[in-house]
């Protein structure tokens, strides 16, 4: 008995790492081209017939250092099935280093055709490289080549330049350096992670350690100026770090300030000279609370000790507001006495990582939603009867500057209502209790909103905020066919920037099939959720339903009252990133629901054996997302 209790403990083994190879084996095949730049095809305008003792050269404009991996060139055939030999040559500082005979009865008409290197070419920028084609025929031959107006490098046909253009042609670049270094990491961080599953570490450790890891990869894969409007979210950084909490009006209601020209991102000078200053104008970062910076500040005054570097103090700004997010997010995943794995799930999300990495105060808001959220549970659910001072202190300061980060997020706020009254002692106590916390977010925020209204102007043409706030004060139902008519219009754009669809400043766009995948993976943990640890509190969902409802029309209402042109159709400037820190509150709601039909039927709790693969499976996923945010910045985008 016990030795077929051993085979069947390796059968499981063998099972968990073969489904792991195959699961990770997405990443290793996505990374195999991942490295490559190749040239934008090239815009063909006359064709060049070869005749017998033609020859074509054609100069390559290579001025990296990296590796030359292939090679492209457009041919015609006239629809014809051509006899002979096709000789092209690849030269380096005039010497033959690659050589290629082709069957010119292969070839398709009016298409690139591949001329791959067995052994990569190390180039250097010192160096020449050109490539040379000529033809030996026999019959009715008529192949040609496709030259275009666009220039490429010189070209030559037998031995005279072309007037314009070059010879259609594409080249192939891989840093194989990088794509070594880059899969020996990830080879390894799949390795320490699937040897830490099948030894059933402890799970919130687990996750706590691929958050982190996640969040550096992201960092260093991330160039700084990257994420939406992250220069200008330094420049409001750097002038709360000088003291200014309150931008000064500039032209009127633009708000800005002087600040050194050193900042700019296109200033020639990377270290900061306080007599040589210009004024920036930030007038959308106004709007923004100062606790909103307070993580990235903290870096940036730091920083500034020791520095005038602007990148070092750029980075050290991204840090810490990472460092914070760290502390927060780590925080919610020890404290959460359910749905931990989901809570972890949106906190991966690339999205998600990619603002905590950022300057901009998203990644805070993010964290500190979730530290918040899973405080609240934890001291709701706690077997401790009564509140202590400090828990309601910590909920108070949590709530005021969560409020304060963003106005649509202090519905979050109303998440204390969950909390049993009991547990704040008699009813005096838990009205005091919940109204003033409440009451001191929406006050401030008020107080915050007064200040910061003297910055709204026209960010874009058509927007009049006062008529727009009395038009939906006067006609809530058309108001309300606007947002569901754009939920309906524009619903995939909302989920596809949550997930990650787009990355950069939406300017970069990760494997089509990426974003379906997480989402699919998301429901699947969230519907397939095993049975919860406690009961249920009588009014959890009611708050949800409340905070989830009123987070969404709060975010579209701000953005149609400050982003889109007056009585518009459709609601302009949402992004899926808004709604992460609602994200948690439906999924809840999925999960208590299926919950009270499991304990109806009398489920019982089981080991999850899913847990091993769902790890590998977000690696994976975010692992092509890096990949492909890598191809971008080497193509020089």
């Amino acid at each position: 008995m016990e030795k077929i209790r051993a085979l069947l403990k390796h059968k499981d083994i063998l099972l968990s790492v073969l489904l792991f190879l195959f699961i990770i084996s997405f990443f290793f095949v996505h990374a195999e081209h991942s490295f490559d730049v190749t040239d934008e095809p090239m815009d063909i305008q006359e064709a060049i017939m070869l005749k017998p003792g033609d020859k074509i050269v054609q100069e390559l404009n290579i001025d990296k250092d990296t590796f030359l991996t292939e090679i492209q060139i457009q041919f015609g055939t006239y629809d014809k099935k051509n006899k002979g030999t096709l000789h092209v040559q690849l030269y380096e500082n005039g010497r033959s280093t690659v050589h290629w005979q082709l069957d010119t009865a292969g070839l398709i008409d009016n298409t690139y055709h591949k001329f791959p290197l067995d052994t990569p070419l190390k180039t250097d920028h010192k160096n020449s490289y050109s490539i040379h084609i000529s033809e030996n025929f026999r019959g009715d031959n008529a192949i040609a080549v496709w030259t275009s107006l666009e220039t490429r490098g010189a070209c030559f046909y037998n031995g005279m330049p072309l007037k314009k253009g070059s010879l259609c042609h594409q080249v192939t670049l891989t840093d194989l350096d990088l794509q070594k270094k880059v899969v020996l990491v990830s080879a390894v961080i799949f390795s320490a992670v699937a040897v830490l599953l099948l030894f059933h570490v402890n799970e919130t450790l687990l996750m706590s350690g691929i958050f982190v890891l996640l969040g550096c990869i992201y960092m260093w894969a991330c160039p700084l100026y990257m994420a939406p409007d992250e220069e200008t979210h330094f420049y409001r950084a750097f002038e709360i770090s000088c003291g200014d909490l309150t931008s000064p009006h500039i032209e009127g209601k633009d708000g800005g300030n002087v600040l050194p020209s050193a900042l700019s991102y296109f200033s020639d000078s990377d270290t900061i000279d306080w007599e040589d200053t210009k004024c920036f104008i930030f007038t959308n970062m106004s709007l923004y609370a100062p606790v909103s910076y307070l993580p990235q500040v903290t870096g940036i005054k730091i920083a500034r000790f020791f520095t005038d570097d602007v990148p070092t103090i750029f980075s050290a700004g991204r840090w810490g507001n990472f460092l914070v997010s760290i502390f927060l997010c780590l925080s919610a995943l020890y404290l959460m006495p359910f749905g931990k794995k989901i809570l972890f799930l949106i906190m991966t999300l690339p999205m998600a990582l990619q603002e905590m990495i950022s300057l901009a105060p998203d990644g805070f808001t993010i964290s500190l939603s979730m530290a918040f959220t899973a405080y609240v549970f934890h001291v709701s659910y706690s077997s401790r009867e009564k509140l202590r001072k400090r828990d309601i202190a910590v909920i108070a300061a949590l709530s005021v500057t969560l409020s304060l980060c963003k106005i649509v997020y202090i519905v979050l706020v109303l998440l204390i209502f969950a909390i049993p009254n009991k547990k704040f002692g008699m009813k005096r106590e838990w009205m005091w209790a919940k109204s003033g916390i409440l009451g001191a977010s929406v006050l401030l925020n008020l107080l915050w909103l007064k200040i910061s209204s003297g910055y709204l102007v026209e960010f874009t043409p058509g927007v009049d905020t006062p008529r727009q706030i009395q038009y939906i004060l006067s006609d809530m139902g058309t108001f309300y066919g606007t947002v569901i008519r754009s939920v309906i219009e524009k619903g995939d754009f909302y989920i596809q920037t949550m997930l990650g669809a787009l990355m950069g400043a939406l300017c970069i766009e990760t494997t089509p099939s990426l974003w379906i995948a997480f989402l699919v993976f998301l429901l699947f943990e969230i519907l397939n959720y095993k049975r919860l640890e406690v009961i249920p509190h009588k009014w959890d969902r009611t708050v949800m339903s409340l905070i989830t409802l009123g987070g969404v029309g709060l975010i579209c209402t701000s953005l149609y009252v400050q982003w889109t042109p007056f009585k518009d159709q459709i609601i302009e400037g949402i992004q899926g990133r808004y709604f992460i820190p609602l994200f948690i509150f439906p999924a809840l709601l999925i999960i208590y629901n299926n919950d009270k039909k499991k304990r109806d039927t009398r489920y019982i709790i089981t080991s999850d054996a899913r847990g091993r693969y769902h790890y590998m499976i977000l690696l994976t996923l975010n692992g092509i997302t890096i990949l492909d945010m890598i191809q971008y910045y080497l193509a020089g985008a």
